[in-house]
């Protein structure tokens, strides 16, 4: 017999989806139970006496087809309110991907196909399915990731924020380089592959590190450590365009080129090539990049202009300490 209570939070609308699917399935073997769990001064409350009224004539329809409405339409409203719930749950789960901890963000892939993202220091993030990183808020200070399962990393230029990986008991640190580290939960082994540029690997429970250059792969095992060549077209490809691994500036003329920069580094440069104190707010321009390019000879003002507009950034002009203000 189904519960009275677990039945009365149905009919108010608070089970949850399990106890909704729980007094479906009952309810539709057992039509029946309607009788014996709503009583019969309930079912006079809840019922509204339909009549049509025409010519003195009045029409009702019997108590029995009353109640089989009842049972057909709240079987309905159960099978839609599970639905709901079950579609709330599984949109929360199919959005796992990125979520808030403390002062850390964690990105994860529960998909079977690779996720493609760019980090707010402009760093491009190549994450195969059941993998996961977690990384600071403020990453562009502090850029040290800690990564659970497969990842290729294209990192952006930074000498005063050097990129680190935590990936077990291996901490790779680089500067500008692209490279690939494996290290899943159930494998006793963690792999790091150096495609372009310069890294240092190390066991945390070491102090010795390994250079590597391109080619090479680190195996880290519990009997040991290994560095080994590599053939590159063992590497998955891709389609996906890589960022500038360097934050630089091109110079074309009088022209300056930015390549899907951060606007962090791109008002800094400004401000030195135009000789214009240039203030911003770094949780404004955060994660926000910009290509492009910005002609020396025009007002730093109107140039300006055109990136925040794109960023729905507002630009202000303080006359008064002959700087920009930028929010």
């Amino acid at each position: 017999m189904l519960d009275k209570d677990l039945f009365k939070r149905f009919l108010e609308n608070k089970c949850n989806a399990e106890e909704a699917e729980l007094v479906a399935n009952y309810l539709k073997t057992h039509p029946e139970a309607f009788e014996l769990l709503l009583p019969e001064t309930e079912w006079e409350q809840t019922l509204q006496e339909y009549s049509y009224d025409k010519k003195h004539r009045v029409y009702r329809l019997s108590p029995w087809i009353y109640k089989a409405a009842i049972v057909l339409l709240s079987l309905g409203a159960i099978h839609l309110l599970y639905e709901r719930q079950r579609d709330q749950k599984k949109v929360l789960i199919q959005n796992k991907e990125i979520a808030t901890i403390g002062n850390s963000e964690v990105k994860e892939n529960i998909s079977d196909k690779t996720l493609f993202f760019t980090l707010e220091d402009g760093s491009d993030i190549q994450l195969e399915p059941n993998s996961k990183i977690e990384f600071p808020i403020d990453f562009t200070s502090n850029r040290t990731i800690t990564l659970t399962g497969m990842a290729v990393f294209n990192v952006a230029n930074d000498p005063e924020h050097p990129f680190k990986v935590l990936a077990k008991d291996v901490e790779t640190t680089v500067l500008g380089t692209r490279f690939e580290i494996s290290a899943f939960p159930k494998q006793d082994q963690v792999s790091v592959r150096l495609l372009t540029g310069k890294i240092s690997v190390r066991n945390k429970n070491h102090q010795k590190r390994t250079i590597l250059i391109p080619g090479q792969q680190y195996t880290l095992t519990p009997t040991g450590s290994s560095v080994t060549n590599f053939r590159r077209k063992e590497l998955k490809k891709t389609n996906k365009p890589l960022i500038n691994t360097t934050s630089t500036v091109t110079r074309k003329g009088d022209s300056l080129l930015f390549d899907k920069q951060p606007l962090s580094f791109v008002f800094t440069v400004l401000s030195k090539e135009f000789d214009t104190p240039i203030n911003f707010n770094k949780d404004a321009v955060r994660k926000k990049f910009f290509t492009g390019y910005v002609i020396k000879s025009r007002s730093l003002e109107k140039e300006l202009t055109n990136i925040v507009l794109m960023n729905k950034l507002t630009l202000e002009n303080d006359t008064t300490n002959h700087r920009l203000l930028i929010k």
